[in-house]
């Protein structure tokens, strides 16, 4: 069963990545704003969506090669996903002024993907305890790791 996913996965992340190379070349001849507005909207989200089956990838192939992020995608990805987490769990989580420095930096996706498993078990175990998003090194990578707040 592992092998099946991992294969569907790798067809959906290819077909979403090729999808949006199309997009790319679609909005590079339009000439109407809103429509070119409207293909950037379709280009995040199907990008979006490559970068979350890249992770899921990383869950369910350990072993697979993983692409670093250049440019702090998944950091971003993951920063998003633990706000919208910890908004939904009632969880007063506070970004560190020093995270949007590091939302640049190259993060592996099996260092995200980690990364978002230990965010979403401190927001569940936090209760009403403030907690804080500050930037983290792991493995010479950038990442983003859940604290306590200091009230």
């Amino acid at each position: 069963m592992q092998a099946v996913l991992a294969a569907l996965i790798h067809r959906l992340n290819g077909g979403l990545n090729n999808a949006a190379m199309a997009f790319d070349l679609l909005q590079a001849s339009s000439v109407d704003t809103s429509t070119s507005q409207i293909l950037a909207t379709g280009i995040a989200g199907v990008e979006q969506a490559a970068r979350a089956a890249k992770l899921i990838d990383t869950i369910v192939r350990p072993g697979a090669s993983s692409t670093i992020s250049e440019d702090g995608v998944y950091l971003r990805d993951l920063l998003e996903m633990l706000r919208t987490h910890a908004s939904q769990a009632g969880c007063t989580l506070r970004v560190g002024n020093d995270v949007s420095a590091e939302l640049h930096m190259p993060c592996p996706p099996t260092v995200a993907t980690a990364s978002l498993a230990r965010g979403l078990a401190a927001i569940a175990r936090a209760g009403d305890k403030p907690l804080v998003l500050v930037p983290a090194k792991h493995g010479g990578a950038t990442t983003l790791e859940i604290m306590l707040a200091d009230r």
